[in-house]
């Protein structure tokens, strides 16, 4: 039961308060690491057009994607809809990991939509520059926006407030 409530029940990876819990831990213990956040892209063109039953499929294909991408020392949770949180121990390998990631996703073959192109766009911020769960996502949820602002399919790091 409680590995059951920590768990999201579409993806089976952590869901946000396990996430949570466990990245605090983390930088309680003051370690480097990069913090992620994913969002689809067009996952809601997604729903809307082929179904929420293929747009669950796509997720679910995304989190086998993340949790066979990444080490299974890095944490890996949805924290809701489209949004992925990963924290990548090794701050030295994120950046290439990410653009390797960002490529997977890109030649992701699902059925049910043919020609449709998935990507997601990404931000990133390193601790121990932020030094709580909510500071590392707020800094990266700016950088993920400026992705997003910028065309998508992509990453952004997080550098200061001006970013």
């Amino acid at each position: 039961m409680i590995h059951l409530s920590e768990i999201d029940p579409l993806t089976s990876i952590f869901n946000k308060e396990t996430t949570q819990k466990l990245i605090d831990q983390k930088l309680n213990n003051k370690e480097h690491c990069c913090f992620l956040i994913l969002d689809v892209d067009a996952l809601k063109s997604v729903n809307d057009n082929y179904g929420h039953a293929i747009g669950d499929k796509v997720l679910e294909n995304l989190d086998l994607l993340f949790k066979n991408h990444f080490r299974q020392s890095d944490i890996v949770g949805r924290i809701g809809g489209d949004e992925f949180i990963i924290l990548i121990q090794d701050e030295n390998i994120a950046e290439s990991r990410i653009q390797s990631l960002l490529q997977k996703v890109n030649e992701l073959k699902i059925e049910e939509l043919k020609d449709f192109k998935l990507s997601i766009s990404i931000g990133i911020a390193f601790a121990p520059n932020g030094t709580t769960f909510m500071e590392l996502y707020r800094h990266a949820d700016q950088a993920l926006y400026q992705t997003k602002r910028t065309g998508k399919n992509n990453y952004k790091i997080y550098k200061n407030d001006e970013n």
